[in-house]
């Protein structure tokens, strides 16, 4: 495992600082993320900025037009095989056309079954451009003909009664068999293509506290990323969560997201952002 600092003193990376002084919107950085036109689409608390690596296009919100960017502050941002953003708006859902520049606002309706479910949702595109969406109340999938939301509990309508925390879900990832897991409480959730429903894999230790990341490498392996206790790998068939003991040392914090990196050598690292830093780890030599 290495610093990326340290790969950098080998010039294996190159860092350019983007700042308000170069046109962002504002320093305060919440989703980076490239788009298949090659685009770098970056979410702040004030606007959308879309980066074309000389020049930077700031999207904000215009009161007298309905399909300006909906709100300042955003955040998640997923694209879809039909060239769509989809964007966590902190207090609904963002569908952004790049082609016309429209945004499309969806809310929570109170009287609306089929509409979103609530504040946060987290949007993720499958390989078969379904759009999933976690939320508090559960998994929903966007239906693209009438615009309506499908919501799948993780847990039953009187467990969530008593606690409303059983049902929320924040991250979700597709395996190697385009099966569809999200994250909760309990454990993580598989969907069942038959009966349409939720299966639970349980934690085996109540201590391992909240996901902030799932992800699967070029392998299909199955990484579980916890905010606060580490990370382990998955085996769904056995149903066993297996510690990384590089990730329990007393010198990481918190956890957030994962990717997977191929270098020169075609060796592949796991690329880990910790409080303290970018962490790479190979998964090979540990």
């Amino acid at each position: 495992m290495s610093e990326a600092s340290r790969a950098q003193q080998d010039n294996d990376f190159f860092f350019q600082r983007i700042t308000t002084s170069n046109g962002l919107s504002s320093d305060y950085i919440q989703c980076i993320f490239q788009d298949s036109r090659g685009f770098v689409w970056i979410s702040t608390n004030y606007g959308l900025n879309r980066y074309d690596s000389k020049n930077i296009k700031v999207y904000h919100n215009d009161p007298v037009n309905p399909h300006s960017l909906p709100q300042e502050s955003i955040f998640h941002i997923v694209e879809d095989k039909n060239g769509i953003l989809w964007i966590n708006g902190g207090y609904g859902l963002i569908e952004f056309n790049p082609l016309t520049e429209q945004f499309n606002y969806y809310k929570n309706d109170p009287d609306d079954p089929k509409s979103l479910a609530n504040a946060y949702p987290v949007p993720f595109v499958d390989s078969k451009n379904n759009l999933w969406v976690a939320t508090y109340k559960g998994l929903q999938l966007f239906n693209r003909k009438d615009k309506t939301f499908d919501m799948f509990l993780l847990v039953p309508t009187d467990s969530l009664k008593k606690n409303p925390d059983l049902g929320a879900t924040r991250v979700i990832a597709e395996d190697t068999e385009q099966n569809i897991w999200c994250n909760g409480k309990k454990g993580l959730y598989k969907f069942d293509k038959a009966t349409r429903e939720l299966k639970l894999y349980p934690f085996q230790d109540k201590s391992y506290g909240d996901i902030s990341d799932l992800f699967i490498d070029h392998e299909g392996n199955f990484w579980v990323v916890f905010w606060k206790t580490g990370i382990n790998l998955f085996h769904p068939k056995s149903r066993i969560f297996d510690p990384i003991p590089p990730f329990k040392t007393s010198r990481f914090n918190l956890f957030g997201k994962m990717s997977e990196w191929k270098d020169h050598t075609g060796v592949y690292w796991l690329t880990i952002c910790t409080e303290k830093g970018l962490f790479m780890y190979d998964c090979k030599s540990g």
